[in-house]
């Protein structure tokens, strides 16, 4: 369970069960109820904490818990142009993404 835990931890996309086996150890080979065992005993632990293991179509990832996503929102600063008598003023407005 450890390191398909690891390996999601580590991963920068979402990964499919096909990619998990291919980058676990030759002993997990054809193992698919393995790791989907592995998968299910994960998600439960990670259910009550702030990260939670998650199914994205065929693939799996850990993301924040819910109640805990207003913490990663960004700020991003969105350009207006503004027409002025004297030519162009540029206005930075905030924008929250959700």
């Amino acid at each position: 369970m450890r390191m398909p835990e690891a390996l999601l931890f580590a991963a920068r996309e979402p990964l499919s069960l096909k990619a998990l086996a291919h980058r676990l150890p030759p002993a997990y080979a054809g193992q698919n109820r393995q790791i989907k065992a592995a998968l299910a005993a994960l998600a439960d632990i990670y259910s009550r904490r702030g990260v939670r293991l998650v199914r994205r179509g065929e693939a799996y990832a850990f993301r924040p818990a819910a109640d805990l996503q207003y913490l990663f929102t960004q700020e991003e600063k969105q350009v207006k142009n503004c027409h002025a008598p004297r030519g162009k003023c540029w206005l930075l407005l905030p924008v929250i993404n959700r």
